[in-house]
């Protein structure tokens, strides 16, 4: 028999009246909905129905939900039409239409006796990934079953974006492999002679062995370490480097053109080829063998290779690093995270870092997730001491909330696994999941940034939702039952200089373009080419979002000002010695906050504002944070209390204490920053930002001004 399906408002209308009548006869299966619901589904286009030939009603099928996750609440076929398929014909209209929209998966609650329901979507592919207790009058149990979907997209559907929208398809082939850096010989000399610099050039070769990096010599410093060792005796240098993988010489042609190339980029007081000494051709064959044979990196501790690193980056590509700052991008800066104690609605709980005293706690939750022993040995691993691995917990009186875990960052930007249970039954799971998470892509290290891979079970509904209103993106291009999420995250301030390098490392890292990217940075908007080769136009806010935590510096983006007490500063940028009044508040765990104060007509929504410490309370009168502004509001004094203890950094009882209008500003942030260098007042009026007034209100200052303070402020992302 054939079957039409009918979806659109003025196909429905005629139905909806049998629709309810249907609905009313299988109420022990759907239960009561009032009679104006039904025509609400309608109009808002979450109702599909199967007719026959003639145009009766053959079944519908009521569905909703909030991306990422749909939800089935109807599924209804006439008793005369069973076993025609209508079910599955309904179904799979209504998986389309999900799809299109941008959902990951669906839901559907079943009474547990109701066999033939539990049947139908089991074989519609729908699994039972937790159940809960019906309503009292019945004591039903319910199954909660779950179906993933075969979305090719993700949408932006936090920030409104269009339907149509893309997210982005992050492709990681070729960097599943440890980049390759070539050793010049000064770096080897430093390691088997015991050199000052002998420490940190260990730690590069420390690298190696953690397999975060692989390392190679140049075939021409052999030759040259054999070229001065006499037969017969030992060289332990010598044979050190025969340990190392080796890189032959290019070419003779190939080796004297790019030499030639390389000669005025690294030494250009020598203009005459005649007065290079043999030292010096040696390093030009170094550089052209890393260069032909397309390593990452080069790493040296010779001054004139070092000096001319930003003209070799530019024209080859190829990173030149001297020992110490390699060291550093493996060196943990991410320290034991600070224990926080908040007190919510429902529940009070603590995070903190792991350590093996809540081993037992945290077996508790994993056994929730029926994780085999190689896959929860890998989760709770500690790593080693050069490379710890991160592991943080939320914990209530009851037991922990969520966990999670992920390697320490490198140098090389590589892929790093974050692994994250919790209890999505636990009231505050989205709050615990939201602060881990973000937890985890601020952590990005010395890397000009990271990449970030989630794996959500199917039952971990709640994670999926949290962690792509963060910007994790599914890439279903190539295989259409992978749940991985992938999350680009920068970390770190965007001066207009650091553009090209950095839009060249994440396409050879994860095949994403952003094009347009000059020497004087980016023309908003911004057009972006995933790894599917899907194109998506992004502004400057959106882009900051998919890739952040990032802040973006352009010479149109504004930017205030703004004084603020020593104590406030201490609330919202950490490093107090006295105890904290944000303890036991949410506003303790959320990395957006809101600062109550301020001038409201001067303050732009997406502007840049940077924070000046005044002189009262003994404070450092230095600007030393900088932050997005998310938004600008005018709130009523009474309603300040609530934003307070939300996420508001200024005590209710100082508000109440200043009274003043009945209006306040609130200003909503995100992205705080805090200045490794504090600009001192005296230098604020050679740089513009003061007129010599009391700095006691929000001042506007200029783009040109914003990028001197960034630029002497060096800001890093706070904790």
């Amino acid at each position: 028999m054939e079957f039409k399906i009918l979806s659109t408002r003025a196909d429905l209308y005629p139905y909806v009246d049998e629709i309810r009548i249907a609905a009313d006869s299988e109420r022990d299966s759907f239960g009561f909905l009032p009679p104006a619901a039904y025509l609400e589904f309608v109009e808002q286009q979450r109702a599909v129905i199967a007719v026959d030939q003639q145009g009766r009603l053959a079944g519908y099928c009521l569905y909703g939900g909030v991306l990422p996750e749909a939800k089935i609440f109807q599924t209804y076929v006439a008793p005369q039409f069973r076993g025609e398929a209508v079910g599955k014909k309904l179904l799979g209209t209504v998986f389309g239409r999900l799809e299109q929209r941008g959902f990951l998966s669906v839901v559907a609650n079943v009474a547990e006796d109701l066999k033939e329901a539990n049947r139908f979507y089991e074989k519609a592919g729908f699994d039972v990934v937790n159940t809960k207790a019906g309503g009292k009058s019945k004591k039903r149990k319910i199954n909660i079953r779950a179906r993933e979907l075969s979305t090719p997209n993700l949408f932006s559907f936090v920030q409104g974006v269009a339907v149509n929208q893309p997210g982005l398809a992050i492709h990681f082939g070729r960097t599943q492999h440890a980049p390759r850096y070539v050793l010049d010989l000064n770096v080897i000399f430093d390691v088997t002679k015991s050199r000052p610099r002998s420490e940190v050039a260990k730690r590069v070769i420390g690298a190696s062995l953690e397999n975060d990096i692989k390392l190679a010599i140049s075939e021409e410093i052999l030759a040259e370490l054999e070229r001065h060792t006499r037969p017969g005796s030992p060289d332990p240098t010598l044979e050190f480097c025969r340990s190392i993988p080796m890189l032959k010489l290019p070419a003779p042609q190939v080796l004297s053109a790019i030499c030639s190339r390389l000669h005025p980029l690294v030494f250009p007081e020598k203009a005459n080829q005649h007065t290079l000494k043999s030292n010096d051709i040696a390093d030009l064959r170094h550089l052209a063998t890393a260069i032909e044979e397309r390593a990452a990196g080069f790493i040296t501790s010779d001054k004139a290779i070092l000096r001319a690193a930003d003209a070799l980056e530019s024209e080859y590509g190829l990173s030149i690093l001297s020992p110490s700052t390699f060291g550093q991008s493996f060196e943990s800066e991410f320290g034991a995270p600070p224990r926080l104690s908040v007190q919510t609605e429902s529940s009070r709980f603590e995070a903190l870092g792991f350590s093996e005293d809540y081993r037992q706690e945290v077996d508790a939750l994993l056994d929730r997730f029926s994780l085999s022993d190689a896959v929860r040995r890998e989760v709770l691993a500690g790593g080693t001491v050069s490379a710890p691995r991160r592991r943080v917990l939320i914990r209530s009186p009851e037991g922990v909330v969520c966990f999670a875990s992920w390697d320490c960052p490198t140098a090389t930007s590589s892929e790093r696994e974050l692994h994250l249970y919790a209890d999505e039954g636990h009231p505050d799971a989205q709050l615990c999941i939201r602060h881990s998470i973000q937890t985890a892509c601020r952590d990005v290290g010395h890397s000009a940034f990271a990449v970030l891979r989630l794996r959500p079970q199917i039952n971990q509904r709640l994670l999926q939702k949290v962690a792509i209103s963060s910007h994790f993106h599914a890439d279903r291009s190539r295989n259409q039952d992978d749940r991985v999420l992938r999350k680009i995250s920068i970390g770190r301030l965007l001066l207009p200089g650091d553009w090209k390098v950095l839009a060249e490392g994440i396409r050879t890292a994860t095949g994403v373009s952003i094009e347009g990217t000059g020497a004087s940075g980016p023309d908003w908007p911004l057009n972006i080419v995933d790894a599917s080769g899907r194109e998506r136009r992004v502004g400057l806010e959106e882009f900051e979002d998919l890739f952040g935590p990032t802040l973006v510096y352009t010479n149109q983006r504004p930017a205030i000002l703004q004084p603020i007490r020593p104590s406030y500063a201490e609330e919202l940028f950490g490093g107090g010695v006295q105890p904290s009044f944000l303890d036991h508040r949410k506003a303790a765990i959320k990395f957006e906050k809101a600062y109550i104060g301020g001038s409201y007509p001067v303050i732009p929504d997406g502007g840049l504002i940077f924070f000046y410490e005044s002189g009262k309370e003994g404070g450092r009168k230095a600007v030393i944070a900088v932050a997005r502004i998310l938004g600008r509001y005018t709130i009523p004094r009474e309603e300040a209390d609530a934003v307070s203890m939300d996420r508001g950094v200024v005590p209710t009882s100082e508000i109440r204490r200043e009274g003043g209008r009945r209006l306040k500003t609130l200003i909503d942030i995100d992205t705080i920053m805090l200045f490794k260098d504090i600009v001192p007042k005296s230098r604020l009026s050679e740089l513009g930002c003061w007129d010599g007034a009391n700095l006691v209100t929000t001042k506007a200052i200029t783009p040109k001004a914003a990028h001197s303070l960034l630029s002497e402020g060096r800001p890093t992302l706070g904790k």
